[in-house]
């Protein structure tokens, strides 16, 4: 799979990036676009919430959750162009890079819902 482009539109989320509120009166994170967006929400309605995890006595994993939730769609952006750029610059025999790029595909396809 290639692709180019704004890698959001292909996969049908909201664009990032996206921001992390803490909301300590209500015990939880919101995850919100920086912007608002045409076609999706009116302003900068949540996209994604995180409550509280009832297996820590602390906010430690709970404000974690919500900070990768947070990175996700530039997550999903660098993984696509390291992964051609990678593919780009690796030898035949590099096994190790090859790998890499499998598996990068196989999560691209994952996260774009499509058979790897």
């Amino acid at each position: 799979m290639h692709v180019t482009g704004n890698f959001s539109q292909v996969a049908n989320f909201t664009p990032g990036p996206w921001r992390v509120e803490a909301h300590f009166s209500k015990a939880l994170y919101e995850i919100r676009p920086c912007y608002p967006v045409d076609g999706f929400s009116t302003g900068f309605a949540a996209i994604a919430r995180v409550a509280g995890d009832k297996r820590t006595v602390d906010d430690t994993v709970r404000a974690a959750n919500a900070r990768i939730i947070g990175a996700s769609p530039e997550m999903f952006e660098l993984l696509h162009e390291l992964s051609v750029c990678l593919a780009s610059h690796m030898t035949a025999d590099d096994t190790e890079a090859h790998s890499a790029c499998t598996k990068a595909r196989q999560l691209t396809c994952r996260i774009l819902g499509e058979p790897a």
